[in-house]
């Protein structure tokens, strides 16, 4: 099987009139192992391309690209796939990684302010409401991750209107949010804890993958429903393409019609 497995799109028999549909999990095996070559070259080239650490904030918006691509159905070339997407949205995803590294050491400060310095805040109840407080404050924005990368890609967004509708879908997609969310903690603490010091090399090989197709897999039909279908249904003689990846909308969507 190689990057773009043409078998994978043929027609086939189709689904009987009375044939009982998949359940997600089973949807998900069909995904994951019908593209599992392009998932293990995509993550490699994920890997690699965050090595330089600078590069992180557009690879992910590369690698969301690829990835959002996939599980929406769409046949994909991943190296092409992956630079589009780089380079399309590099702008925007570097200042999101550069807002997840001051978030991430705002956190860690005020956790080891507020809640583990005793000599600090010396009542302990106080530093229980604050550890709860910024328990909550990291769990919105971790859902907010969710969204971020996967609506620059897919829609011609300026980046406040990014962030306002990732934190707006946190409302709208609870149930799949926490849902994204357990399995990504789930990932982590494989990645951190229980498979280390091999987690390294299952990162380069398939983890990182896994771990970004399942929170696409999860969380893209809350995207579909809210923003997509919508869109789809008021403009039907407007190939879907042009709205549903963002390096498209600019030239071929009116101006009144871009989201």
């Amino acid at each position: 099987m190689g990057f773009f497995d043409k078998s994978y799109y043929k027609e086939g028999p189709g689904v009987g009139k009375n044939e009982r549909k998949k359940t997600a999990l089973f949807r998900f095996f069909d995904i994951f192992f019908g593209h599992f070559w392009q998932l293990m070259a995509l993550n490699a080239l994920y890997f690699g391309m965050c090595l330089p650490v600078v590069t992180i904030g557009a690879s992910t918006a590369g690698f969301t690209y690829c990835v959002k691509n996939i599980i929406a159905g769409k046949p994909i070339f991943v190296i092409h796939d992956f630079f589009k997407g780089f380079k399309n949205n590099w702008k925007q995803g570097t200042a999101m990684m550069l807002i997840n590294a001051v978030f991430g050491f705002l956190m860690f400060v005020a956790f080891s302010f507020y809640v583990f310095s005793p000599e600090v805040i010396t009542s302990q109840g106080l530093r229980i409401a604050f550890a709860i407080l910024l328990g909550v404050i990291c769990i919105v924005y971790g859902m907010m991750q969710f969204y971020t990368y996967l609506l620059m890609v897919t829609f011609d967004l300026r980046f406040g209107s990014v962030l306002k509708n990732s934190f707006l879908m946190i409302v709208i997609g609870i149930k799949q949010n926490f849902i994204a969310m357990f399995f990504t903690l789930v990932y982590v603490f494989l990645i951190i804890w229980a498979l280390f010091p091999f987690s390294i090399i299952l990162c380069m090989l398939f983890l990182l993958s896994l771990m970004g197709a399942t929170v696409v897999f999860i969380v893209y039909p809350v995207v579909k429903k809210i923003m997509i279908d919508p869109y789809e249904e008021e403009n039907k003689e407007i190939p879907e393409q042009i709205f549903t990846d963002a390096t498209d909308k600019p030239e071929e969507l009116p101006p009144e019609k871009k989201k």
